[in-house]
């Protein structure tokens, strides 16, 4: 059966088949619906195996299809699709016909020649190799796909990859289950989860073709020590967890179901959310992956974000302050600091907590409950039923008495504007029963007047109710001393208790005083406008230097009253520097000058500094060292104090002794007399006065006069000439 192989120029992904494969799948079926019986088609058709080759045989390769319902041989114009672990196609094989055979379990074999050869069969359409073991995904037309390993493509109809860690192993297959729905042998719809992690296992490659030849294992001995037929390795010992497992395949990894050094477990299936995860680590809260029993996990030590450090979701009542909440003391009680539905209480949330009276969640201040949570009670200010006012004092003649009802005649209270209450109905008492002082304002002083000024004018001393007026009634007496009355007890207010306003000096600390102490005293700690003293008020205080009235910081007076000093850190007149510190060696002297050579401080890039101007001790002026001279001494080739002769050396007997003395050279014959009685030496050999000749002396002069002699005959001899 002829096969179209590779990919197509318009084929670039698996997201479908292109147009072409699309008519020829439309073709196919109106062919199947006009030849043969019900439900004969293709369709009803899953990918049963894979086999991706073996270490020995890496191009033997197949693909096998199986149908789990009859008549499904009609395939020309179909193909089986490749694709590598990208999702790129690789490979695309497509029967020329159909297959013989119908029968329901029927399968149809895509094979490489070096398959066919190796399991001694003929396919029934033949394919290139095309398979990774590593990663991929075959497909029959867009009927059926499996994945495997680490392909990486589309994931619509095979979920995760069968053994994601490690792909198709080499020398074995991977099958579909046929457990998972219906009999354990037989292919069913149910058999396909659209999961391929879920959908295969793993095992031994058992290829059939269509005509129900089944293809044979070529011979091995797995043991041996020698690789043969399917085996990828055969170390031929019987150690499970080296680099060649007991089946004589490659391992250990993670996916092989062996429990290996380094795995945690191994369960050989690509569920990452199961009790082992796809590393072969046990799953733990905290390693990013939600498993069995976790509601999250987001792998960090956040235990306020939306996945908690347990690994379950943040709810109200678990005693973590997460997203969105204000608290969470994990309690049910809903009137302590923090609410059931984990905000904080706050008057007017309807709940009662702790602090409050109240809470009606209204604004209604004049209610049962107070905009303040708190119940209302006379004299809080506000009017609530069933009072008829509430003016928030303990005075009980003004105009809401202390009981918060209004005031009125014949309550037995002398309110305002009343001359008299006494609270009965007898109407010749002295006060009427319309509160009036019957004889009030006659000028004679009846029973019951304190006073009686002829007239009903209150501010004169005696009030309209002929009762004398004080400090305190909230009528300013005008005959009296007072300036105001305000009718309080609050002595700092805008009218004081003595009914005089307030002034500074008073001795009463009043609204917009700091101090007040009585006194003309400007010095003291309270100054005479009422004010505390203040460095910058203008007035010399105890601990000030100075206080010049001026934010000036580098005229005769600091800003914090003190008095320019070097090293406060401002430059003033007469100072080259001011550094604010203790240190003398920096770039400001602790005077207040720039350093210089000769100030006595020795700084960075000076020698040595001795404060003088002396230039032949062993600091120079311009601060570095005296170059230190050798003391004389007999041997250094200079004729010093006391010397005779110094001939840079101290080597006795060559006419410069040891201790820089002239020595003695040979006296010679003794001296004769000439006719004259001259007495003569040899010529060099005149002795010293210790008697022996200076010979070194002698041979000089005897060589000067030489030289001297020759010259001159020359000069004679060019002369005659």
């Amino acid at each position: 059966m002829l096969a179209r192989v590779g990919p197509r120029y318009n084929r670039p992904n698996d997201l479908g088949a292109n147009m072409k494969g699309l008519r020829a799948t439309v073709l196919g079926l109106l062919l199947c619906t006009v030849a043969s019986p019900a439900f004969a088609a293709f369709h009803l058709m899953k990918i049963s195996e894979v086999f991706a080759g073996s270490a020995l045989h890496p191009n033997a390769q197949y693909v096998e299809l199986r149908m789990f319902a009859g008549s499904q041989n009609f395939v020309s114009g179909h193909s089986v699709i490749l694709y590598d672990e990208f999702g790129m196609m690789v490979g695309e094989f497509t029967f020329s016909a159909s297959v013989g055979s119908g029968a329901n379990q029927s399968t149809i074999l895509i094979a490489t020649s070096e398959a066919a050869a190796l399991f001694n069969l003929t396919p029934d359409l033949s394919m290139t190799p095309s398979i990774s073991a590593r990663g991929g995904k075959a497909c029959f037309d867009t009927i059926d796909c499996v994945s495997w390993g680490d392909y990486s493509g589309s994931t619509t109809g095979v979920g995760t990859a069968f053994n994601a860690a490690a792909g198709i192993t080499v020398g074995r297959a991977i099958h579909r289950d046929l457990a998972i729905s219906g009999g354990a042998t037989t292919l069913e719809a149910g058999d396909d989860t659209g999961d391929s992690a879920n959908d295969f296992d793993s095992g031994l490659p058992s290829p059939r073709t269509n005509a129900g030849v089944n293809g044979t294992l070529p011979a091995s001995t797995c043991g041996n020590t020698t690789t043969e037929g399917l085996e990828s390795c055969d170390d031929g010992n019987g150690t499970d967890t080296d680099a060649c497992k007991n089946d004589c395949t490659y391992g250990p990894f993670c996916g092989d179901q062996i429990i290996s050094a380094g795995e945690a477990c191994d369960d050989g299936n690509s569920v990452d959310t199961d009790a082992c995860k796809n590393d072969c680590s046990t799953p733990e809260c905290g390693d990013t992956v939600v498993s069995t029993g976790e509601e999250c996990d987001d792998g960090n030590n956040t235990n306020t974000d939306a996945c908690k450090n347990d690994c379950t979701d943040p709810e109200c009542g678990d005693t973590v302050v997460s997203t969105g909440e204000e608290c969470d003391d994990g309690n049910n009680t809903n009137t302590d600091a923090c609410k059931n539905d984990c905000t904080d209480p706050e008057c007017g949330d309807t709940v009662i907590s702790t602090g409050e009276e109240c809470d009606d969640g209204n604004s209604d201040n004049a209610d049962a409950c107070k905009n303040d949570c708190s119940l209302p009670i006379c004299g809080d200010g506000v009017v609530t039923p069933p009072e008829a006012c509430d003016d928030d004092n303990s005075v009980n003649i003004d105009a809401c008495k202390n009981d918060c009802s209004l005031p009125m005649c014949g309550d037995g209270v002398v309110s305002q504007n009343e001359p008299c209450d006494d609270g009965n109905d007898v109407d010749t008492d002295g006060c009427s029963n319309a509160c009036v002082l019957l004889d009030c304002g006659n000028a004679n002083m009846d029973p019951g007047e304190e006073c009686d000024d002829g007239n009903n004018v209150p501010g004169d001393g005696c009030a309209a109710s002929c009762v004398l007026e004080f400090c305190g009634d909230g009528v300013v007496n005008d005959s009296g001393a007072e300036t105001c009355d305000d009718q309080n007890s609050i002595d700092t207010d805008e009218c004081k208790n003595d009914c005089t306003l307030p002034v500074c000096g008073d001795t009463v600390v009043s609204t917009g005083e700091a101090c007040d102490d009585g006194n003309n005293v400007d010095t003291d700690d309270c100054r005479n406008d009422c004010t505390t003293p203040a460095c910058g008020d203008g007035i010399l205080d105890n601990g000030e230097d100075c206080d010049d009235d001026n934010s000036i910081d580098t005229d005769d007076c600091r800003n914090d009253c003190t008095t320019p000093a070097c090293g406060d850190g401002i430059l003033d007149d007469g100072e080259d520097c001011d550094d604010d510190n203790a240190v003398d060696t920096d770039d400001c002297r602790n005077d207040c000058t720039e350093p210089a050579c000769g100030d006595g401080i020795v700084d960075a890039d000076e020698e040595c500094d001795d404060n003088n101007r002396d230039n032949t001790d062993a600091c120079l002026n311009d601060c570095t060292d005296a170059p230190v001279v050798a003391a004389p001494e007999c041997g250094d080739g200079t004729v010093d104090s006391g010397e005779e002769c110094d001939d840079d050396n101290v080597n006795d007997g060559d006419g410069c002794d040891s201790a820089c003395m002239m020595e003695d050279a040979d006296p010679g014959p003794a001296p004769s007399t000439d006719d004259e009685g001259c007495s003569c030496h040899t010529v060099g050999a005149r002795t010293t006065d210790r008697g022996a000749p200076h010979w070194p002396l002698l041979l000089f002069l005897g060589l000067v006069i030489a030289t001297f002699t020759r010259r001159r005959g020359a000069s004679q001899r060019s002369a005659g000439q």
